[in-house]
């Protein structure tokens, strides 16, 4: 079995020196703390290392949670099937009672 330093474990996985010991204290590569030096096994590394091309990509937390949607109207009265039809109503009352067509007819 073949042990590595942190320089040589590093430039293995091609990551540097300093993030491959934080990511050995933070146990998330391999490693012992041998007194002031972390030592690396080769096989342990290069096992890591394939388990890294199983593991499927991370996904960003914006674009993965559905969004709670906020603002906009909340009136339901929008969403019910009369409401187009009340609101066409509606404008058709406004224009025939409109003071511009009242002097029209009077006029003629």
């Amino acid at each position: 079995m073949t042990t590595l330093g942190v320089e040589e474990a590093a430039k293995l996985l091609r990551i540097s020196p300093r993030t491959l010991a934080a990511r050995a204290k933070a146990r998330v590569i391999p490693g012992a703390k041998i007194g002031r030096e972390w030592v690396f096994l080769e096989v342990d590394l290069l096992a890591f290392l394939r388990q890294q091309y199983t593991k499927e990509p991370a996904t960003c937390p914006s674009t993965s949670k559905k969004a709670v949607r906020s603002g906009g109207s909340v009136s339901r009265i929008q969403t019910t099937p009369g409401y187009v039809g009340q609101l066409e109503q509606l404008i058709a009352r406004k224009r025939s009672a409109s003071t511009t067509r009242s002097r029209q007819n009077s006029g003629a």
